[in-house]
């Protein structure tokens, strides 16, 4: 278990990414080139009742360190209630 700042966590060690052509979709369009195909419609970023929701997770000032890489400083983040949010990063 590593101590960051407040919070305790268990780290794994990282994984290795896989090469680009064992992706998922590898061999489709270059990444930075748009697809084929109409334009997505604007849409807003967040749904108008979710601002007005309670906080139901506020983390503030959280820093993460992979032995001596750090990998997260200073993040704050709150998630309102009836909010959904994900993480994507290379380890899936």
């Amino acid at each position: 278990m590593m101590r960051t700042g407040a919070i305790d966590m268990d780290i794994d060690a990282p994984r290795p990414v896989p090469e680009p052509a064992r992706l998922p979709h590898a061999g489709q369009a270059p990444l930075g080139r748009p697809a084929a195909g109409p334009a997505a419609p604007d849409l807003p970023l967040t749904d108008p009742s979710v601002l007005s929701a309670p906080t139901m997770l506020r983390i503030e000032r959280l820093n993460l360190f992979y032995g001596e890489k750090q990998a997260l400083s200073d993040i704050n983040l709150e998630v309102a209630k009836h909010s959904v949010m994900s993480f994507i990063g290379p380890s899936g």
